[in-house]
């Protein structure tokens, strides 16, 4: 959200360089893929890259280094790689200009260092679960519960 806030498009959307574009010929044995299969492939291999000049919105400016410093650091393909909410929180982009009454809620919440209270993976697993095989929202949404497939709607 953040590279699509800046710069006005998809990171996934802007050409790849020849390069980028060899390497992935060379994967795919030359065969093309299709749009959709194109974007899935760039977004897991984490295949992006900073605009031009003249790929930049009307009146937009390069980013600062600590904002692409940011972007690169979040944008990486393996999650374990990934910044965490804290260090994002930590990072010099984030704080720079952040207003004071942000700021000090910031530095409580990177103070705290405990978790106490939030939720799980397990429990917001445990919430969508029951939020998928609630009547209510298997109409709504027209899922098929666990274990009914085959029948009529599913």
């Amino acid at each position: 959200m953040l590279y699509t806030m800046l710069f006005g498009v998809n990171p996934f959307e802007l050409p790849l360089n020849a390069e980028t574009q060899a390497k992935l010929a060379a994967v795919m044995g030359g065969r093309e893929l299709r749009p959709n299969e194109l974007r899935a492939f760039r977004i897991l291999n984490a295949l992006w890259r900073f605009p031009d000049a003249t790929e930049m919105p009307a009146g937009a400016s390069q980013p600062s280094e600590a904002c692409c410093d940011l972007l690169r650091r979040l944008m990486v393909a393996d999650p374990a790689n990934r910044l965490s909410i804290a260090d994002i929180q930590r990072h010099p982009w984030f704080l720079t200009n952040l207003p004071e009454s942000a700021s000090t809620m910031n530095a409580s919440y990177l103070g705290e260092g405990s978790f106490d209270g939030m939720q799980s993976e397990e429990d917001i697993r445990h919430v969508m679960s029951v939020a998928r095989n609630t009547p209510a929202t298997t109409e709504a949404l027209q899922l098929t519960p666990p274990g009914q497939q085959g029948r009529p709607g599913g």
